[in-house]
């Protein structure tokens, strides 16, 4: 058993080494948003599989329009229409056009469009007054898409963008990394189940919340969240059960106190735990071990030191089994509006930072942890500010400002693990 304190690079180390990669399942795009693709995607088909009306207008002969002025417009027979999604009937000859819809295949003769607003009426037709060029208004095959094309690599998130190209290719279902199946314990005598009539002595479960709605935007599925009583066999019951999902996340009951079991719990089940706290505050009194392939992460119970846990430990451990590689806290410059010091010489200090972006580039300012207690803290925090062991940094430094609360779909800003579709020459040139 390896009971040794870490340092934060250590602990991500020992997370790396020790997330499994999850296997994959296939999904519908309805319920594939913000997963994690696990297969290369390639066109299967031209897109568009042939020319077509980028405007509503007249499909016509280029070559007929040459010499087409304001002072010698020339007449253009209409000889049918052409709508999208249907075959075009006719075919288009010398002088003559056809009524054609926007996304509709150019009739056979045609190859360009001109829009409804750039004619004039005429009996039995159209007057054209000006030139027009071969492909003008129209799209031509293949250039939104070319068959066997790479459009989107394994890894990308799946968002909007990404789902609509999958379904352009006339897919409904997609291959992607299994999410992860998380269980949240909330270990202690003192806390009571929200919703339910608390003592005054009692404080409510908040951190299962904490916990639930990070792992949700980190791509993980909560299967349980529950209150666990403050005794060795509850705790060690609650995570006997729990054992054969991927992950479990307990809070409280990490310290050297009369009722803290978690370790001792790990201990009964014959668990590997892989450290016992990390060098950094909040959070110090984090521990993570193994039981058989279930990994556990045991936090502590202050809501500070929960939220600082999941983002530096837990987040990554999330990704890593969604076989990410880029599985650190994303991070901006930013200017620091106010001086701050970490006067431990032996802790890393993460500081709760409001993040601002203006005109001016992004700022960040330090929040006081003891004003207005933790929860307004918390509230005000939108990155945390990471200090080495006795580190200080001056007002309208440059520093490096980790975002939090940002789930998988974010990711998209700091990999380049999006769509794929490469910039390329208009097709034929």
């Amino acid at each position: 058993m390896n009971r040794r304190i870490a340092t934060l690079e250590q602990a991500l180390a020992l997370i790396d080494k020790v997330a499994p990669t999850l296997a994959t399942e296939e999904v519908s795009l309805d319920a594939a948003l913000a997963r994690v693709l696990c297969e290369e995607i390639r066109a299967n088909r031209h897109e568009p599989a042939s020319a077509r009306a980028a405007m509503d207008g007249y499909a016509l002969r280029s070559v007929d329009t040459a010499g087409a002025s304001s002072d010698r417009p020339l007449f253009f027979e209409i000889v049918g229409n052409a709508s999208a999604g249907r075959t075009p009937s006719c075919e288009v000859g010398r002088r003559q056009a056809t009524v054609i819809s926007t996304g509709a295949v150019l009739p056979p003769g045609a190859d360009a469009v001109i829009p409804h607003e750039q004619v004039l009426p005429a009996p039995g037709g159209i007057q054209v007054s000006s030139a027009l060029a071969a492909g003008a208004w129209t799209s031509q095959p293949g250039v939104d898409f070319q068959q066997g094309e790479h459009l989107l690599s394994k890894g990308a998130i799946l968002q909007a963008a990404e789902l609509t190209v999958i379904a352009a290719l006339g897919r409904r279902a997609v291959l992607v990394r299994r999410r992860p199946r998380v269980a949240i314990l909330a270990t202690g005598d003192e806390l009571a189940e929200p919703g339910s009539t608390a003592h005054p002595d009692k404080v409510f479960a908040s951190n299962l919340q904490t916990v639930l709605q990070l792992v949700r935007i980190w791509g993980g599925e909560v299967i349980t969240a529950a209150v666990v009583r403050d005794t060795l066999a509850a705790v060690v019951a609650s995570i006997d059960e729990m054992r054969g999902l991927d992950l479990i996340v307990t809070t409280g009951g990490t310290g050297k106190g009369g009722k803290d079991f978690i370790a001792a719990a790990v201990t009964s089940l014959m668990g590997k735990i892989h450290f016992a706290g990390v060098r950094m505050t909040p959070g110090k009194q984090t521990l993570l071990a193994s039981l058989g392939k279930t990994l556990l992460f045991a936090l502590p119970g202050r809501p500070t030191a929960v939220f600082a846990a999941l983002q530096e430990l837990v987040r990554p451990a999330l990704l890593r089994m969604l076989g990410l590689s880029c599985t650190r806290v994303p991070e901006v410059k930013a200017t620091l509006c106010q001086a701050v010091e970490n006067s431990r010489k032996e802790m890393l200090a993460l500081l709760p930072c409001r993040l601002t972006f203006t005109v001016d580039g992004a700022q960040v300012w330090p929040l006081d942890r003891q004003a207005g207690g933790m929860f307004a803290s918390m509230l005000a925090s939108n990155a945390l500010l990471r200090l080495d062991p006795g580190e200080i940094r001056g007002s309208g430094e440059q520093v490096a400002v980790q975002m939090v609360n940002l789930g998988l779909s974010a990711l998209c800003y700091f990999t380049d693990k999006g769509q794929q579709i490469q910039q390329r020459p208009p097709c034929g040139k």
